[in-house]
Order: C-alpha cells, then structure tokens, then sequence
C-alpha cells in the first residue's frame, strides 16, 4: 500500500480520493493545490498542502503522488504537475477500477481508468 497525495480539492479530487480509499491498494493522505489556490488548511476531511511545500511535510520517498485532473486546459495543466512531481522526486500512482477489463495490457503511470472501460488486447496506455 502507498500513501498518496492528490492534486487538487475540487470535485474531480474528491473521486479520486473514494475511488484510491475504496478500490486500491492506495490510502490517500492529504491533497495538494499551489500556494495561490490553497484557501484552507483542510479538503474533504484532510490536509491541503502548498505544493510548493509538499515534500518538505510528505517526503518524496515515504510518499506517492496523483494527478487526476479534469476541465480547462486539462492536458497541459495534468502534465506540468506530473512533471513537477516526478521532479520533486515522486512515484505517481495510477487507478484502474477493479471494474475494468483489461487483458493483460501495459498501463503507465498516474492514469485514472474507471469502472466499465474495455481496454482492449495489445493496446498500451502511456503514463499521464
């Protein structure tokens, strides 16, 4: 089992956190958000972390990361957090529901793949 921290604290973070708690082998620990969009010390009933300060209270080495984000510039915004974290020194998690069929395909890193996805033979999904 890893203890994981999520980017972000709004909606798409909260199913990240039931989907790990409940469907993996992950604990979520806390979440993180920059500086500028850390209101509060607390989301969804756990620490919300400055990621700029994030591995200086969850060492890279005792801790896991996950990005799962959605909406506006998704794409670029996911990558340059999944980048930031593996430079910070982070293995990034992925979730793959217990409900998806896979057939003994290759999945990379910090992918978030829920229940009722058919991933079919010989296919590889890339990290992030």
């Amino acid at each position: 089992m890893s203890r994981v921290i999520i980017f972000g604290q709004r909606d798409y973070a909260q199913q990240a956190q039931y989907y790990l708690d409940n469907d993996s082998p992950h604990q979520v620990v806390a979440f993180s958000v920059t500086a500028d969009h850390c209101q509060s010390n607390e989301v969804f009933g756990l620490p919300l972390v400055p990621f700029e300060e994030v591995q200086e209270r969850y060492p890279p080495g005792e801790f896991s990361f996950f990005v799962p984000m959605s909406g506006r510039s998704i794409n670029r915004l996911r990558e340059r957090f999944y980048n930031e974290a593996k430079a910070k020194g982070y293995s990034l998690v992925s979730y793959i529901s217990s409900r998806a069929t896979l057939c003994g395909n290759t999945v990379g890193d910090n992918c978030f793949i829920l229940e009722q996805t058919n991933i079919q033979p010989f296919t590889r999904i890339g990290s992030n």
